[in-house]
């Protein structure tokens, strides 16, 4: 995955780091709808005043960031996705952080990698500065420095708004549906009241950015795709697990990608040595920096 002087960054699905590939000092990786952890989420909304109930097929993922341990400060990182801040934190030298989902209130809703939406309207469109960051994982590493500690109540509720179809047509010029994020089930719930970091930021001192791509987009730009693998086939039960607990989180559906959505890889399983990941087991291990 790409790293610099500051800090290196991953992304993982099913605790699994995700094949990278590198074209023109671009790094890309793909965007698979049908992985073992994949699963199909049912979305009811208003289309043009008529309700209409969409099954979109889905992948969990978190993005993983590591300070370089020869750092000679604590720096500041703001993650975005699609153009949109996710999470603002504090990363000391040598140390690691996962960041699993959106926040929305006192609960985060997992990172998902999806289709776009059905666009609601003819004005519900993303501006064009938007649209050039859709299907984009940034982060950014900052000189900051540390204002104040305050304890303050949750109150942000999840503001991000998913590219549509429409969108899509807009970039792509409809030659092909091109991939986005969006919300998904509640992973963890956390504390009422949280102290607050509130840090001054100085000086961008390096960015790190990974396209995601659907499998058949990265084979037209002349990737031979590798097998994403889980690390555990313990995975593989945990995985059908949260499947079926997909249907008693809001917004959230049963079932495995359909056919259509299949991309070029295939799903492989392979047995650990000594280590377990369980993806089921949702731990909040961001902080909560501003």
């Amino acid at each position: 995955m790409p790293s610099n002087n500051d800090f290196s960054l991953r992304v993982l699905v099913g605790g699994t780091v995700v094949d990278e590939y590198q074209m023109d000092g671009f790094h890309y990786i793909e965007c698979n709808l049908n992985t073992p952890v994949s699963y199909k989420q049912t979305v009811t909304e208003t289309i043009a005043d008529e309700i209409e109930t969409q099954e979109y097929p889905v992948t969990p993922y978190e993005i993983e960031v590591q300070a370089n341990p020869v750092a000679t400060s604590t720096c500041y990182f703001r993650i975005m996705v699609d153009g949109v801040k996710v999470k603002g934190l504090s990363i000391e030298p040598g140390a690691r952080r996962s960041i699993r989902g959106f926040r929305d209130g006192v609960v985060i809703r997992e990172l998902l990698f999806s289709m776009p939406r059905i666009a609601k309207n003819e004005v519900d469109r993303l501006s064009p500065e938007r649209l050039s960051k859709v299907g984009q994982i940034e982060v950014e590493c900052w000189n900051a420095e540390l204002k104040s500690r305050v304890w303050k109540q949750r109150k942000n509720q999840l503001e991000f708004v998913q590219a549509n179809k429409k969108d899509s047509d807009n970039v792509t010029r409809g030659q092909y549906m091109m991939t986005t994020s969006k919300a998904g089930r509640a992973v963890s719930e956390r504390r009422t009241f949280r102290c607050v970091d509130h840090w001054k930021r100085k000086s961008l001192r390096s960015r790190l950015s990974v396209f995601y791509r659907m499998g058949h987009e990265l084979i037209e730009m002349g990737f031979a795709l590798r097998p994403f693998i889980l690390n555990d086939a313990k995975d593989l039960q945990c995985s059908t697990l949260c499947k079926k607990e997909a249907d008693l989180d809001r917004g959230s559906g049963s079932g495995s990608g359909s056919q259509e959505t299949r991309s070029a890889t295939h799903i492989l399983k392979r047995k650990s040595a000594g280590k377990s990941r369980k993806i089921c087991q949702f731990i909040d291990l961001t902080n909560d920096d501003s």
